[in-house]
């Protein structure tokens, strides 16, 4: 010491810097550690052998990571590299081998990662256990990234295997925790927390960054299955931990996080302040793989605010990121952010197709949650090209899926789209059974918005139904009452319209009140889509009065917000009604042109049951017309349409108006068979109305063919259909006699 008092006065310093260090780390004082170990990297660079510089500089790269300053961390990873190198020890390069591969795995540079762990791989012998457990934690973490699940999960169990032959708890904890990663992002709820509960013990004590990871995992998991108050508290504590560390990434994720939580609680100006704050952040740390998580969250907020056309840009730039990275779960999320985009503008064709596209790689990587969103989203989106069987099936896969994960809030939304297919296929009991399934669990996991859909879907059973006008009232004032809760105006202003179409048809005043009040509620939104859903309204219920200037000037309002907002669906819709103002005013030549217009579009957009209306109105102006070979033709087809996406009252509804047609053709037998039929679909769709209807109908035609008999038969049935449900008991009676 006397001939060198510089050097072991360093060394000792050097030593005191590296205890100090580690207890920095225990506690959790990044900031401190950093300073700790950039002194201590450059005393080393004085007073140290190129080995143990390799070692300083590894360590300090490794806090910059914890930082999330990658920048900073890769120019301490490369100077570790040319020291490890320089000592020629293959420990020392192994170890700066995997900093880098970490570094480059949160840049989302995976090709560079799996380099630089092969290079790890090449230096660390087999009989060291820890490194190589170290090693294969992080080809797991590739190989999840990549989307290679089943290889993810058997390199973290030789991992896990690994660290507890070599007594490392703290390894042990954070390769469990990696494993409830992977469950979680699978869908396994609940063997997500399993492990996640044994991470817990094992880091304990050991890594304080243990915790708020793991909490930041239940919150996750706890929002996925919606129940959301939890998950907030969850996110929060973590987020103060977080920020008690200075660990960048955590607080820009968890962020993240919070956005999504406030977002589904309706909470949109501080879902958008947070996600703009966790963006920001992000781009700051340079970290892309989180970022496009982050923007397709802000995509979900812009769909839900009515701003398609910049959630369409982000979406196309998450996509981008997310193949140029070679990142599968990513791109899968993006091409189902844009089927949902497509969906809600009408695309519905190219809707299906992406869905499909996601619906496979999610297969390919083994996402089952994955599977099952995309299986409801094509049930929910795509009536129109998704038979009603494979409708079906979709959603019994996707419950089964959900089921197996507990996933209430998965389970109660398939139940709710079970339970609107039965509405189609006349099997009302069944589907009140699956509403009020669907209602309990919604309960369960505290979802009020989940809850105010299914009241809103009751009440539309029983208006279609035309039964009981009260208990549909007492379902959508419930749905308004779950609505206001949330500050949902777009979901406020729906119900107003159901109860606006249930009204109109003998309150017109009442009814145009409500289309008011929507209008007023939605003023204050974005959703300008939701507008021009009731201005539509407001021109039906006109139409209906033969306030036909009126109806006409609702419609091109409608239609103005539909060409803006790119929804063909909707501008289609609104051709179809203005074909009926023109053809209630007699202007056929103008009708059959609009309806033609709705007709093309439809067609386009492979919706059967809109060009089966559209063919409707077509039919009936041929019919008017005296052309009864185009308008069979056109009816026929229509009744086609219907049956493919099960909708029986309107196949009758066609039915009907065949029958009307061989009716004047003066063909009976054919006119007959046609009612008989609609009868029978009446009465399958419960549409005791329509059916009453139809008896009095065949009634009638018996007695034009003179068959007194059969007519009080038929004219019977009608009278004690109405007296059993009073509805036009008197006019049948009248019939009878």
């Amino acid at each position: 010491m006397n001939l060198q008092p510089r050097y072991w006065q360093g060394r000792w310093h050097l030593r005191k810097l590296r205890k100090q260090a580690e207890g920095f780390s225990r506690q959790g004082f990044r900031l401190e550690l950093r300073r700790s170990l950039e002194e201590a990297a450059r005393l080393a660079d004085r007073v140290a052998s190129p080995g143990e510089r390799s070692l300083h500089w590894t360590l300090l790269a490794q806090a910059l990571i914890w930082q999330g300053a990658l920048q900073e961390a890769a120019a301490a990873a490369e100077r570790a590299t040319q020291f490890a190198e320089a000592s020629g020890q293959a420990r020392r390069q192994a170890r700066a081998a995997l900093v880098r591969g970490k570094i480059a795995l949160l840049r989302g540079q995976l090709a560079s990662a799996a380099e630089a762990y092969d290079q790890a791989s090449a230096w660390i012998p087999n009989s060291a256990t820890l490194d190589q457990a170290a090693l294969l934690e992080h080809r797991g973490e590739l190989a999840r990234l990549r989307g290679q699940l089943e290889s993810a999960r058997a390199m973290y169990e030789q991992a896990l295997q690994l660290s507890r032959a070599g007594r490392q708890r703290g390894r042990e904890g954070w390769v469990l925790y990696r494993l409830a990663e992977l469950e979680h992002s699978t869908g396994n709820f609940n063997l997500a927390l399993d492990l996640a509960e044994q991470a817990e013990v094992r880091l304990q004590g050991v890594e304080v960054l243990g915790r708020p990871h793991l909490l930041r995992l239940r919150a996750e998991i706890e929002r996925r299955r919606g129940n959301l108050h939890r998950a907030e508290e969850y996110d929060s504590t973590a987020l103060r931990l977080y920020s008690a560390l200075s660990h960048g990434r955590g607080m820009a994720e968890t962020q993240i996080g919070l956005a999504k939580t406030a977002m589904r609680l309706r909470h949109f100006a501080e879902s958008e302040t947070l996600f703009e704050s966790g963006i920001e952040a992000l781009e700051r740390l340079r970290m892309p793989l989180p970022k496009i998580q982050a923007w397709l969250g802000i995509v979900e907020l812009r769909y839900l605010t009515g701003n398609l056309p910049w959630a369409k840009k982000r979406c196309e730039q998450a996509l981008a990121l997310a193949r140029e990275l070679g990142y599968p779960e990513g791109e899968a999320d993006a091409l189902w952010w844009q089927g949902e985009l497509e969906a809600r503008s009408g695309s519905l064709s190219t809707a299906e197709e992406k869905f499909r596209i996601a619906l496979q790689i999610y297969r390919d990587i083994g996402c089952r949650v994955g599977q099952a969103h995309t299986m409801l989203s094509l049930a929910r989106n795509i009536p129109a090209s998704a038979r009603g069987d494979e409708v079906r099936e979709w959603l019994l896969q996707a419950h089964g899926i959900y089921q197996d994960s507990k996933n209430w809030k998965g389970q109660a939304n398939t139940l709710l789209h079970l339970a609107e297919c039965e509405v189609l296929e006349g099997a009302s009991d069944q589907a009140r059974t699956r509403l009020g399934q669907a209602a309990r669990l919604f309960q369960m996991v505290d979802d009020v918005g989940g809850q105010a859909r299914v009241m809103l879907a009751l009440g539309d059973l029983e208006r279609l139904q035309g039964e009981n006008r009260a208990v549909a009232l007492t379902h959508y004032d419930n749905a308004r009452r779950l609505y206001h809760e949330l500050k949902d105006a777009s979901g406020e202003a729906g119900v107003l319209r159901a109860r606006a179409r249930l009204e109109q048809e003998n309150d017109p005043a009442s009814a145009r009140t409500l289309y008011a009040e929507a209008l007023r509620l939605l003023a204050n939104t974005r959703d300008r889509q939701a507008e021009a859903h009731v201005l539509v309204g407001f021109g039906e219920l006109e139409l209906k009065e033969n306030n036909y200037d009126l109806a006409r000037q609702y419609l091109n309002q409608a239609r103005e917000i539909y060409q803006k907002e790119n929804s063909r669906r909707g501008w289609a819709h609104v051709f179809r009604l203005l074909a009926q103002v023109e053809q209630a005013q007699g202007q056929s030549d103008t009708a059959m042109q609009l309806y033609q217009f709705a007709h093309d579009i439809y067609k386009e957009l492979q919706d059967p049951w809109g060009q089966a209306d559209a063919l409707m109105g077509l039919g009936t102006l041929d019919q008017a017309a005296g052309l009864s070979e185009r308008a069979e033709k056109a009816f026929t087809q229509a009744i086609e349409f219907y049956a493919q996406v099960s909708r029986r009252r309107d196949q009758g509804r066609a039915l009907l108006a065949l029958s009307e047609l061989e009716r004047e053709r003066q063909d009976l037998a054919q006119a007959r068979r046609h009612l008989l039929a609609a009868r029978d679909h009446f009465h399958f769709a419960a549409d005791l109305t329509n059916e009453q209807a139809v008896l009095r109908k065949l009634g009638d035609l018996e007695m034009s063919s003179g068959d007194a008999k059969q007519a009080v038969q038929h004219y019977g049935e009608a009278r004690a259909l109405g007296a059993a449900l009073g509805l036009g008991a008197a006019a049948a009676s009248h019939s009878l006699i």
